[in-house]
């Protein structure tokens, strides 16, 4: 088909002329969804950076506080054991929370903006399969020497006919 060029321009010109305002209109509608996304992307990095923060500071703490020391737990823990009735021990570990409230622990947490509002507090559990929070809990430890609680009295288990990797335990 041959087109006449003068056809062809006015063609050209008329949607040039219909476009007019596209990118306003485009920024308009787009840019609550880039913020969007980048609200998201910082509340997960921060997650991660958390994270990763976390366990550098509970490894450090971990060894500074054991001090060489090999017989691990310490007393004042196995008392803590013997008391919850637990009888045997072959772990050492500590936990990273931003606060304890009796037995529980809360983990940092970080909430994730999304375009569905959500309910979610930083201060209960995660209920639901799908949540707006990052919470952020880190454990390190090490595997000790084993220990058996009997009648108030701790032994050494010497673990014979069982596999050295056993010995990282914790049980009634």
């Amino acid at each position: 088909m041959i087109m006449d060029v003068n056809v062809w321009k006015s063609a050209k010109n008329k949607k040039i002329k219909s476009e007019s305002g596209q990118a306003i209109f485009e920024f308009i509608i787009f840019l609550p969804f880039f913020i969007l996304f980048f609200a998201v992307m910082v509340s997960v990095v921060g997650g991660i950076n958390a994270s990763i923060n976390q366990q550098k500071t509970l490894r450090g703490y971990f060894f500074y506080s054991i001090r060489n020391n090999s017989t691990l737990p310490f007393n004042q823990d196995m008392d803590s054991y013997l008391s919850k009735g637990i009888r045997s021990v072959g772990a050492y570990s500590f936990g990273f929370s931003k606060e304890q409230r009796g037995e529980s622990q809360l983990g940092p947490c970080f909430r994730v903006p999304s375009l569905r509002p959500r309910d979610d507090t930083c201060d209960n559990g995660i209920e639901d399969t799908v949540s707006g929070l990052i919470k952020v809990f880190s454990a390190y430890g090490v595997c000790s020497a084993s220990y058996i609680f009997s009648e108030n009295n701790v032994f050494v288990d010497n673990l014979s006919g069982v596999s050295i990797s056993s010995s990282c335990s914790l049980s009634n």
